[in-house]
């Protein structure tokens, strides 16, 4: 997981300034990198207060003037949880108990593809 984000990143810094002055784009490749702080919403809140950071990239292609292509990769992770602290109900006996090796560390790494169609010829 760490190559993909340093590969994505790598492919960002190295891209910049690159590009065409041709008015016609088609097969042409765009990368974006993005960062923000999630703040988790309803009960994931009560569990992850405090939120945590989220970056990652994007490869697109520009098939035609009314097809386009992105490959969208994101790295997230909480750490600011209470699990360590938290009793569990558990329904075997009815009583709550510590769990001694809760992690409340939680990482995700998500890779979405998306195919976008340009209506009318992409504006032309």
């Amino acid at each position: 997981m760490k190559l993909i984000v340093i590969l994505l990143l790598s492919l960002a810094f190295v891209g910049v300034g690159l590009g065409t002055a041709a008015a016609d784009v088609d097969g042409t490749w765009g990368i974006g990198v993005t960062g923000q702080y999630d703040l988790p919403l309803f009960n994931l809140n009560k569990w992850f207060p405090s939120g945590g950071i989220d970056f990652g990239g994007t490869i697109s292609r520009i098939n035609n003037k009314t097809w386009t292509f992105e490959l969208d990769a994101r790295y997230t992770k909480y750490g600011s949880g209470d699990l360590e602290d938290r009793r569990f109900l558990w329904s075997g006996d009815g009583q709550e108990h510590a769990s001694p090796q809760a992690n409340s560390e939680m990482t995700w790494f998500t890779v979405t593809a998306n195919w976008i169609h340009q209506f009318q010829g992409g504006g032309e």
